[in-house]
């Protein structure tokens, strides 16, 4: 989630401070007792100040949260979860009233991978916030105030060492504090201050010296770098106390004020708001939300709104490049549909249109066929009367010439014709002629000269002889057939067109 803008919020002990990263920080604001007129300071404060509406970052006091790196041995991401929700659980049964908590992951080398837990009262930051959201502030998240002095002193630390120690008070009963390897966090602890601490002979020092040399072993940083300690109290520290946590760390404390890489660029700005107006989702370092789980969705959702909008916008509009790149390719299918369906009448039409034509064709050709034939018959009659008057003997006699076909297949009754058939076109086709005769002569010597002179007549193929199985009836008058010594010839001559 990413803000155009962010501020933080610092509240509490009778004060509100605000400050954003980059502008001059306003005034801070001395609240009273009575908390009907601090409501109205803080609402008159918000609207002169335009702090109104403005995404802003609320620092929860270290004394009302419980901060600590939970080291999860390695095994699957499910029995992981489950660690952590037993040792929330175990916080829970230790607080003895409705808690709020976040948990975030802390980048580390190894197989052990630390989680940051952070658990805090509800009611106690249900308080921090009512007067603050009833002034018309727009709190986004709440941040462990010490989580976002060790995130800014990170961010100004880059590049010049590793080592890292951010020390914040409890209340005046302790110290908090967190080490790091660059902007990695390593460790968390919790330092009483009593008498023992002051004279440096406090066991919790030994052991918070011990633990922090090997949080920083265990974090590859530069083995024997001078750390540097930033001290985020509004208080010096006490001689004692200080020279006690500079014996465990290995270096003097340094009030943060001092510390700042550019005081003079810095000069009128609260650090802590600053600190807290950068502790954002997205940006470098750890991220905890101490808001109630109801709140933190809704601010996540109301963050996330315009990207779901423009989410949505692009979804529109690629639903409607679809829709309209889907219409014109059904178009197209369409047009292209059409464009088939024409070429395939056309189609049907052409070979429609060529069958007709191919029965027309036939039809002529039969026609063409038979008025050639019809023109050529003559010719072919007469050729053959010719030949056949000038190869024949003087004393046979030729009493029947006809084509093969009405020779042979005379029929007795004109076939019936039915409804509706054509008429057959006026063919006379005489592929072979029937000559039919008699000859005195008993051994057809003159019906052999006169076959041997017919084929070699140009346009004859061939002359034979018919069998009796194969001649006709004989249809000659009968005084003509009673004339004595006579022998009747058929024989069967097949001519060629001219």
């Amino acid at each position: 989630m990413r803000y155009k803008r962010t501020i933080g919020i610092e509240y509490g002990a009778g004060a509100l401070r605000a400050g954003e990263a980059g502008r001059p920080s306003p005034e801070g604001l001395l609240l009273p007792s009575d908390p009907i007129e601090a409501q109205r300071m803080i609402s008159r404060y918000a609207e002169e100040t335009g702090l109104t509406g403005v995404p802003a970052v609320l620092g929860v006091p270290a004394e009302t949260v419980y901060l600590s790196l939970l080291k999860i041995p390695p095994g699957p991401r499910r029995g992981r979860e489950a660690a952590v929700n037993e040792h929330l659980e175990g916080l829970y049964s230790l607080s003895g009233s409705e808690t709020v908590s976040d948990v975030s992951p802390v980048p580390a080398r190894g197989k052990n991978k630390p989680v940051l837990v952070a658990v805090a009262r509800l009611d106690a930051v249900r308080a921090l916030m009512s007067p603050l959201q009833a002034a018309g502030l727009n709190i986004i998240a709440a941040v462990p105030v010490s989580l976002a002095f060790f995130n800014y002193a990170a961010q100004k630390l880059a590049g010049r060492s590793d080592r890292l120690v951010v020390l914040c008070p409890v209340s005046g009963t302790g110290i908090e504090a967190l080490c790091g390897v660059g902007d990695t966090l390593a460790g968390v602890w919790r330092i009483p201050v009593g008498a023992s601490t002051q004279s440096g002979k406090d066991a919790s020092l030994l052991a918070f010296g011990a633990e922090l040399e090997a949080a920083w072993r265990g974090g590859q940083s530069v083995r024997g770098e001078t750390p540097s300690v930033v001290w985020c109290g509004d208080f010096p520290l006490p001689e004692g106390v200080a020279k006690s946590l500079s014996a465990a760390i290995g270096a003097d404390p340094v009030p943060i004020a001092e510390w700042r890489t550019d005081p003079k660029a810095e000069r009128g700005r609260a650090v802590l708001p600053v600190a807290l107006s950068q502790c954002v989702p997205g940006r470098q370092g750890a991220f905890l939300s101490l808001l109630p789980s109801a709140m933190r969705e809704r601010v996540v959702r109301r963050a996330m709104l315009p990207y779901h909008a423009a989410a949505a916008l692009l979804f529109a509009a690629f639903a409607i490049m679809l829709c309209i790149g889907e219409s014109r390719r059904s178009g197209d299918l369409r047009r292209r549909l059409d464009i088939a369906e024409t070429r395939i009448r056309e189609r049907r039409e052409l070979l429609e249109l060529r069958e007709g034509l191919a029965a027309r064709n036939s039809d002529l050709d039969m026609q063409v066929a038979a008025l050639r034939d019809s023109a050529l018959s003559p010719l072919k009659t007469r050729e053959l009367l010719i030949a056949i008057a000038e190869a024949k003997s003087p004393d046979d006699w030729i009493v029947c010439m006809a084509d093969a076909r009405s020779y042979f297949n005379t029929p007795t009754a004109p076939p019936k014709k039915t409804e509706n058939e054509p008429a057959p076109p006026f063919a006379f086709n005489q592929p072979a002629f029937i000559v039919e005769g008699y000859t005195p002569s008993a051994d057809l010597s003159s019906v052999r000269s006169f076959i041997e002179t017919l084929r070699l007549h140009p346009q004859v193929v061939a002359v034979d002889l018919l069998g009796d199985d194969r001649v006709g009836p004989d249809r000659t008058p009968e005084p003509f057939r009673s004339i004595p010594r006579i022998h009747r010839f058929v024989m069967e001559v097949r001519t060629r067109e001219p």
